[in-house]
């Protein structure tokens, strides 16, 4: 059905806008004017976001080359259609009736039709859960401001924890800091963002190296 083509077509305008506003959106407080690194924040959200996002786009390369295989199957007997063919149900339903008269002849070019048609239309919905997981992953993941003396974090500063060391952990070539801050009430809460390469010895030397342990050494 071409309705549900549409369906994902219609969304992915709104998805990047909505991508575009993440990107251009200030997320600078007045109270962080004088922080010294800016870090992604990292948490279980972001990370399953982009984890899904990644099994999408396998699930999409996937659909896309069961597609272009059933089209070239076609083409070798003969049958020569394109991506438009299997998209507007006028053009595919032709093709139906062209096979219709001897079904049991044409049993094999029906379901290379049908298995085109079926993985061209989840390569579409592919793409939409992509840009969802990419969606969550990014609005979830806030900017943290790091200062001297402590963390901004949706405005509101958590100054170091100097009773427990900071942990450092890498994932997929990624340095991710476990901050340990306290809140304003005095608990102790930890803060996981994540920083780059470049950054990393920046902010070991910002706050004091002996202040920092690792899991990776």
């Amino acid at each position: 059905m071409i309705y549900y083509f549409l369906i994902p077509i219609m969304l992915l305008p709104i998805l990047a806008y909505t991508f575009y506003n993440l990107f251009n959106k200030n997320e600078l407080f007045n109270s962080t004017d004088d922080f010294i690194i800016k870090c992604r924040e990292n948490n279980i959200i972001t990370t399953i976001s982009l984890i899904a996002s990644m099994l999408c786009l396998c699930y999409l390369i996937f659909c896309i080359k069961v597609t272009m295989d059933n089209i070239n199957g076609l083409s070798y007997k003969g049958i020569h259609i394109s991506l438009l063919d299997l998209l507007v149900p006028n053009k595919f339903n032709s093709l139906i009736e062209s096979f219709s008269n001897n079904i049991r002849d044409h049993i094999f070019e029906l379901s290379y039709l049908y298995a085109a048609r079926e993985n061209l239309f989840s390569s579409f919905y592919s793409i939409l859960f992509v840009f969802i997981g990419l969606y969550f992953y990014f609005i979830n993941s806030r900017f943290v401001y790091i200062k001297k003396d402590g963390i901004v974090r949706l405005g509101k500063f958590y100054p170091w924890n100097v009773n427990k060391l900071h942990r450092w952990e890498k994932i997929f070539s990624r340095y991710i800091l476990n901050a340990n801050v306290v809140d304003v009430n005095g608990r102790s809460l930890i803060i996981s963002f994540i920083v780059h390469k470049d950054s990393k010895n920046a902010l070991e030397t910002l706050i004091n190296p002996e202040c920092f342990t690792n899991n990776f050494d």
